[in-house]
């Protein structure tokens, strides 16, 4: 079968050999963000992003060898553009070097990047041992391929993983952390769904899906794993690739033929709502995105589902965030974090950097900051008065698919949010109620969002507000 349309039809492209080589009656004005009629960015906070001074040392190759007798053996898997080379160098030199420094007799991490048939530019890394090129057309539409074949042929390069890591080149894993759950068998669950109960210490079965997992019809009606980042058992990796091995997966491109006219793109739709520009494939004549086609897959084999919210996007545009649950801030207990809402503020390789700065300092005040200052956040909403000083801000996060803004005077008033969680914190679903007076609506999110919304509020008050606060 064509190689674009059948996963059994694939093939490694052959490699050269590489050389060696406050109180619960603080006033809060809450209003939606619809009715806001005026942006202000405060522009004398304009931020200079440094470099850390690994960004300046050569890549090594991410670690390609695995220790057989460790009892926790995860294989990291990564989809990247042929062209990123400046992207798996800093991959290399930030968490990979996180991978070498956490292997012991307990535990080895090794890492691989999947890269399809592009055109590069200059340098190419094709020739190192932790990358494979796949024999598909790079671009969006090959994004659910290149993750499949990582699984699907695993016994390629990690024939004995326990564990998998299926991560984006743009997120951060903190690899100590994972890999210490993963020995202790212990994880975060938080009951699925908005509004409900806080997250909960569980042990971790023989075969599970651990990662931050989504509901929504836009995707299908089945549970999924956000696709910045999951763990998963190697079992159903096995499971996967045997079903292949005698079945074929049959996943068509989004178009059957592309006509370009040198000016104009045209594709003829292989099934409804293909579109090439978007990561997905089509599945019978429908269109399956990326992000949720490993869950439908999963979805007839018996695995514990672990949904945990330390793996999180870095808050943005709110948005963006169609579940209803905010971006958390990055700190020392986040396990993966995604740039996915953070991409006005920094570049790929300057987040990776970034990030990996902060794992080793454990300062994450950095990633309160946009190019522009705090006020530079999409999340914020800064009023400067004639002065052109910050008199006001207005802080934005999203529940019942509806985007609220909550206003504060003071960084008082922004630190003091925080009591609504305590004082409202009684609910036995573990519930907040937030009532917004303008449009007499009561909506209820879950205690552990609350505290997430209320840390990020008083940092960023902190920052931005006058007062006497401390740091």
């Amino acid at each position: 079968c064509a190689a674009d349309s059948c996963l059994s039809g694939w093939a490694e492209i052959p490699r050269q050999l590489p050389l060696l080589a406050r109180s619960a009656h603080t006033t809060v004005r809450s209003t939606s963000a619809a009715s806001r009629t005026r942006w202000s960015k405060r522009r004398s906070m304009v931020g200079r992003w440094l470099l850390v001074a690994a960004g300046a040392a050569a890549a090594t190759e991410c670690p390609t060898l695995i220790h057989e007798d460790a009892g926790v053996r995860l294989a990291g898997y990564v989809v990247s553009r042929r062209r990123d080379v400046d992207v798996r160098d800093a991959v290399r030199r930030t968490w990979c070097a996180t991978a070498r420094r956490v292997a012991s007799d307990d535990v080895s991490v090794v890492v691989r990047f999947f890269v399809g048939l592009d055109t590069v530019e200059g340098g190419d890394d094709a020739h190192m041992m932790d990358v494979t090129v796949v024999d598909v057309p790079d671009g969006p539409s090959a994004v659910p391929h290149l993750r499949l074949y990582a699984l699907l042929r695993y016994d390629a390069w990690a024939r004995r993983a326990t564990h998998f890591l299926a991560l984006d080149d743009d997120a951060y894993p903190f690899l100590d952390r994972l890999t210490q759950s993963l020995v202790e068998k212990r994880a975060m669950h938080a009951p699925a769904g908005r509004g409900v109960g806080p997250a909960i210490s569980i042990a971790l079965e023989d075969t599970f899906v651990w990662g931050y997992f989504m509901e929504h019809p836009k995707f299908g009606p089945w549970p999924f794993a956000a696709g910045f980042g999951k763990v998963l058992t190697a079992d159903l990796a096995h499971a996967l690739a045997a079903m292949n091995a005698t079945v074929p997966l049959e996943l068509g491109p989004p178009c059957k033929s592309v006509r370009d006219d040198g000016t104009n793109i045209t594709c003829e739709r292989a099934c409804d709502d293909a579109d090439p520009r978007v990561q997905g494939v089509c599945l019978k004549r429908v269109w399956i995105y990326e992000d949720n086609l490993l869950g439908m897959l999963l979805t007839p084999f018996r695995y514990q589902l672990v949904h945990d919210k330390r793996f999180h996007v870095v808050p943005g545009p709110p948005s963006e965030r169609y579940d209803g649950a905010p971006g958390i801030p990055p700190s020392q207990t986040s396990l993966l974090v995604d740039r996915h809402d953070f991409k006005h503020a920094m570049g790929v390789v300057d987040f990776l950097e970034a990030m990996h700065a902060a794992a080793l300092t454990g300062n994450y005040d950095r990633f309160l900051l946009s190019p522009e200052g705090v006020c530079g956040l999409e999340r914020l909403v800064c009023f400067n008065n004639s002065r052109d000083e910050v008199e006001r801000v207005a802080y934005e996060f999203t529940i019942d698919d509806r985007t609220l803004a909550v206003v504060f005077d003071d960084c008082k008033q922004a630190e003091g949010f925080g009591d609504v969680c305590v004082v409202n914190g009684s609910d036995p679903e573990g519930r907040v109620s937030l009532h917004e007076s303008n449009k007499n609506i009561m909506h209820q999110f879950a205690l552990d969002d609350c505290r997430t919304i209320a840390a990020d509020v008083a940092a960023v008050g902190r920052a931005a507000l006058p007062g006497s606060c401390g740091g």
